[in-house]
């Protein structure tokens, strides 16, 4: 019995202590969620005020492939913790793919997003200043987001959201590798109130902005009231006469309708009336979808875009975005807690019931009250799928915004 009872105990720590280690960041940490844009569509793309004409093209998570010069290639060797593919079989096998090393890559831009190239024409006869100037980004429901002007501030947030994605990086071996990023990065003109163009010159530079969310329901509703923002760029000087230059940019995002598995439409997938769920992905509806296994009774299939994947690929994909990271991440501790509770309270009931009753029969029932540790268990094994629920939705509205829709593995 006592030996039963130092087993619960010892669970019960194990679960507590995954607890704490998977939610002890994000409670101490005051995370933000970045929003992204798949496509804003300029009305005016140049504005001319006097002698200064500026042009502006913007740069969204749906176009910076296209310009090249923002874009950093990076590759680097990891070791494979895999344990399919071995040169041998069995344990062998599994310890010659874990001891190898895989080559892993990425594409992303050295901006923020969304960022704008801006083109400056100065045609006057006076420097055109930009000592006073101010660069905001509007949504028009009150919410203002200031530009990135520093070069050191950009790099954090590059190399942030890089080492997020890709925390191997920051091993030694591959630590050189953030060493192109900063040097890339520190090429960069950005435009700031150091900026003067000189009559009869030009300048070309960028300006990135970050859109951030406080939680993950702020990061909902920006999504959704986003139709247009507004790019103010006040504060030029040229001759002692100050101008402000004012651009509008529609948000283009997906249609607002998806085809429901019975052939009808509706505002989203989360809408459509419940019935039988399709065996195929619904087209048009959204990135992660969930389908039955024709033939097989009780057996679904998630979908990430058009790629049939398992769980542990889904959890994999939500761990490397970071708008989601932070959710499944909870959402999986809770779920291994419930699990390890439930365990516990079921073996313990068992073993504490039958130490009692080696004692007295008659009282041996009360050994079922271990039972508790198991609808506790139950308790958290729903909050995580709630959880996984919300991080699914939230990433979701991320592919909704940014059209990027892709399993990571």
């Amino acid at each position: 019995m006592k030996s039963s009872v130092n087993a619960i105990v010892n669970v019960i720590l194990i679960a507590w202590v995954g607890l704490v280690a998977g939610c002890g960041g994000e409670f101490a940490e005051g995370r933000h969620y970045p929003v992204s844009l798949r496509t804003l569509a300029v009305k005016e793309p140049s504005v001319v005020h006097g002698n200064a004409e500026l042009a502006v093209l913007p740069i969204t998570q749906g176009n910076w492939l296209k310009y090249r010069e923002i874009l950093q290639h990076l590759f680097w060797k990891e070791a494979n913790t895999d344990t399919v593919g071995g040169s041998g079989s069995g344990m062998q096998g599994a310890i010659t793919a874990a001891g190898a090393s895989v080559l892993r890559y990425d594409d992303f831009p050295l901006l923020t997003l969304p960022a704008f190239i801006v083109q400056i024409a100065n045609r006057g006869d006076q420097p055109l200043s930009f000592a006073h100037a101010q660069f905001r980004l509007e949504d028009g429901h009150g919410r203002v987001f200031s530009a990135i002007t520093r070069i050191p501030d950009v790099e954090a947030r590059v190399r942030g959201d890089l080492v997020e994605r890709h925390p191997e990086l920051l091993q030694p071996g591959n630590v050189q590798l953030l060493g192109s990023v900063h040097e890339n990065i520190e090429k960069m003109q950005l435009l700031d109130e150091k900026v003067v163009v000189p009559p009869g010159g030009s300048w070309r530079g960028y300006l990135p902005f970050r859109i951030e969310a406080r939680d993950p329901e702020e990061f909902g509703r920006i999504a959704r009231d986003l139709t247009h923002l507004t790019l103010r760029i006040t504060g030029t000087e040229a001759a002692q006469e100050r101008a402000e230059f004012t651009f509008t940019f529609d948000v283009v995002q997906r249609p607002i309708s998806v085809v429901c598995a019975d052939g009808t439409k509706a505002p989203s997938a989360s809408k459509c009336r419940k019935g039988p769920m399709a065996d195929t992905p619904i087209d048009g509806g959204p990135c992660v979808q969930e389908t039955v296994i024709p033939f097989k009774t009780n057996r679904t299939q998630l979908w990430v875009g058009s790629t049939a994947v398992a769980n542990s690929d889904l959890n994999r994909t939500l761990l490397a975005t970071p708008v989601t990271k932070r959710i499944i991440k909870r959402g999986i501790v809770f779920r291994w807690t419930g699990y390890a509770l439930i365990a516990a309270g079921i073996m313990g009931a068992l073993g504490t019931s039958v130490g009692i009753a080696q004692v007295n029969s008659k009282i041996a029932p009360a050994g079922l009250a271990v039972l508790g540790l198991a609808v506790a268990g139950i308790g958290f094994t729903a909050a995580g799928v709630k959880r996984t629920d919300e991080a699914v939705r939230v990433y979701n509205e991320e592919a909704d915004a940014t059209g990027q829709c892709a399993p990571v593995w």
